[in-house]
């Protein structure tokens, strides 16, 4: 900043803040540059001085900055910094890349905040800071902006993707036995059942058939049981064998509890 410069800033505001003892005189590099990635802070510019108006030339000063929700509204972010004046009581710092007391300024939600910068500062550079009082932030970075979650309208549904790759198979919670007919014994936990198939031959109650099918007894009970339908006639029989091409070989059936029919035709015409 050259002196001409430096001398409008103080016919501006140097009276207006003549009453602090010091002042500071501030305003906000708010530019927007090309970044692959929004860099997390604001670049921010002083002049201090004291009480007559002279500036506060080559010393250490302590800054403390707060960003508020509205003007005395709740604390949004604060930091301090050790900031050190130039001949003309200039001093420049990083909004963001303080000492944080605590929040953090990466996640500010600039969206939904109403932005107040408060400045205090320690003339000896410490911590026993002065305020030198809050203006409103009318303008934030527009990739900060970005970055804290006030997306833009939704743009059109892309096509569908290629299927993805066939998921690894999920285990069963189930256990049993080789070769037995799994039984369920709640709707998602099975065991062995009373069905054994080798693979060319089943058996029931039985591990060791000796036919396509084995019945094997294991009580004093009925061990096959065919219960007729109610419309059940002569011409279908309940039990009906037949050979390999198909042919009917013998029949049994019943047209009532006490007469019982056995052969071919059952019922009908006995051979």
């Amino acid at each position: 900043m050259n002196y001409s410069k430096l001398d409008f800033f103080r016919q501006i505001f140097g009276a207006k803040y003549q009453v602090f003892a010091p002042v500071v005189i501030a305003f906000m590099l708010l530019a927007q540059g090309s970044f692959a990635q929004a860099p997390q802070g604001i670049n921010y510019q002083a002049v201090a001085r004291d009480a007559d108006g002279n500036p506060l030339i080559n010393q250490n000063i302590g800054v403390r900055i707060s960003l508020n929700n509205g003007n005395g509204g709740p604390l949004v972010y604060q930091e301090t910094h050790t900031a050190s004046t130039n001949q003309f009581g200039l001093f420049t710092l990083v909004l963001g890349t303080g000492n944080p007391s605590g929040q953090i300024f990466s996640i500010i939600s600039w969206a939904s905040v109403t932005p107040w910068l408060q400045v205090e500062i320690d003339p000896a550079g410490g911590s026993d800071y002065l305020n030198m009082g809050s203006s409103q932030l009318l303008s934030v970075p527009y990739a900060l902006y970005a970055l804290s979650g006030n997306p833009g309208p939704a743009g059109p549904e892309g096509p569908q993707g290629p299927a993805g790759p066939q998921g690894t198979t999920g285990s069963a919670n189930i256990s049993g036995t080789d070769n037995y007919l799994v039984k369920f014994s709640s709707s998602n936990t099975g065991g062995n059942s009373q069905i054994y198939d080798d693979g060319s031959k089943i058996g029931i109650n039985t591990t060791y058939p000796v036919g396509k099918l084995n019945l094997k007894g294991s009580e004093n009970v009925s061990q096959l049981v065919i219960d007729a339908n109610s419309t059940q006639s002569n011409s279908n029989p309940l039990l009906k064998f037949r050979n390999s091409s198909g042919e009917d070989l013998l029949w049994i059936n019943s047209d009532d509890t006490s007469n019982v029919f056995i052969g071919k035709n059952a019922g009908k015409v006995n051979d």
